[in-house]
């Protein structure tokens, strides 16, 4: 086909179950002038076959066929390399979307020239039936001042690591990928981390569209089930993210947040493992955090921008002589800060229901002044001789 305007590149592992919602709503977007790229990522279900019947339907579906699973980012890089679109769609084969959006998100980035435009997804809770939002896949972190305008990365500066890094969530113009060769990272966990902010830094002009296009369907199979093998893979994510920040001379700029978000992947990550994992992963942190206290200039940079939670997470590492004490030593000082963040709450609403009956002595206190006036008796006599007339 000649004159693709949007390459769809969709990774599929194991989703047979979703698969053809997904391919339905791409196959009859309302922009016709589309190629929808499906990389079967090693699938032991009935995926490929799927993919094999929708492709015999439309031409304009390409397979890749990985013999082996190889995770979300080396797939998508794999659709990337072969993409022609002038602009590129990602898209997840569990997740469905709205059948204009392509059309919609397409004219928006032609007619402004945008560089990446963001818009909204809804999620849907698939044992529950029931759809939700979120502050984070609605772009909350913007505020008004950025609606229907072209803004660059520096605007963002304040809340850079609030934006949705989720590369569904976004339409990229090719050739700014292809200029910069911005790819992703093909380590299993947070890969869209580093490929975010490297296009982020790199996109002059960015839009936001307050429009819901796309559904993320959350189920068992969605959520990551970790590997002890992938545990690896987390810190050198966390550094990509630091890189992508020097490499596009912005890290000075943005240090304190860079670092910040660096040291929160990793406690993140760990905070959100089964305890068996943690005990592996502790190992990979101690190494990590103990070549950064070596470093004198890199540990007293770390000491200086780090926030609470942050620095003591990085300092009980340091300390600790085992998984063990660390655990201890972890859950202590999380406990330590949700306690102080409780009773600062607890003083906020202690002060404000101090505020609130104070304001409700003083509506009184004016209520029975009106109620003592001769106004006030002159209309409640009016009143009675209504009443009265109307018996």
């Amino acid at each position: 086909m000649d004159d693709i305007k949007v390459s769809v590149i969709i990774p599929v592992y194991n989703v047979e179950k979703y698969l053809e919602k997904c391919l339905s709503t791409v196959i009859n977007q309302t922009l016709k002038e589309i190629e929808i790229i499906c990389i079967n990522d090693g699938s032991s279900d009935n995926s490929f076959n799927i993919l094999e019947k929708y492709s015999e339907k439309d031409n304009r579906i390409f397979i890749i066929n990985n013999k082996e699973n190889r995770g979300g980012g080396f797939s998508r890089n794999e659709g990337l390399e072969i993409a022609k679109g002038e602009y590129v769609s990602f898209i997840d084969a569990d997740d469905w979307v709205e059948e204009d959006m392509l059309e919609y998100v397409y004219n928006e980035s032609k007619s402004k020239n945008l560089d990446l435009i963001l818009f909204l997804a809804k999620n849907y809770d698939d044992i529950n039936e029931r759809f939700y939002e979120t502050d984070y896949y609605n772009f909350k972190c913007f505020d008004k001042s950025f609606d229907n305008r072209v803004f660059c990365h520096d605007e963002a500066k304040n809340f850079i690591f609030r934006v949705a890094v989720s590369p569904w969530l976004k339409l990229y113009k090719k050739d700014l990928l292809d200029k910069k060769n911005l790819k992703f990272p093909e380590e299993r966990v947070m890969h869209d981390n580093p490929f975010f902010y490297n296009v982020f830094l790199n996109a002059n002009r960015i839009s936001l569209i307050r429009k819901y296009f796309y559904y993320r369907r959350r189920h068992n199979a969605s959520l990551i089930n970790m590997r002890p093998k992938w545990l690896s893979h987390i810190v050198p994510i966390s550094n990509l993210v630091v890189e992508a920040f020097k490499n596009n001379n912005a890290f000075n700029e943005y240090k304190n947040a860079v670092i910040n978000r660096k040291i929160f992947l990793i406690r993140d990550e760990y905070n959100k493992m089964p305890e068996k994992y943690q005990k592996l992963f502790f190992k990979e942190i101690v190494r990590e955090f103990t070549n950064i206290h070596k470093n004198h200039d890199k540990n007293l940079e770390y000491a200086l921008n780090l926030n609470q939670r942050n620095l003591i997470f990085y300092t009980n590492i340091l300390n600790a002589d085992s998984f063990s004490e660390f655990f201890i030593l972890n859950e202590i000082s999380n406990l330590k800060i949700d306690l102080n963040n409780f009773k600062i709450k607890f003083k906020l609403l202690k002060k404000e229901n101090k505020f609130i009956k104070k304001e409700n002595k003083n509506l009184k206190s004016k209520i029975e002044i009106i109620e003592s006036s001769i106004i006030w008796k002159i209309l409640k006599n009016i009143k009675k001789s209504i009443n009265f007339f109307r018996k």
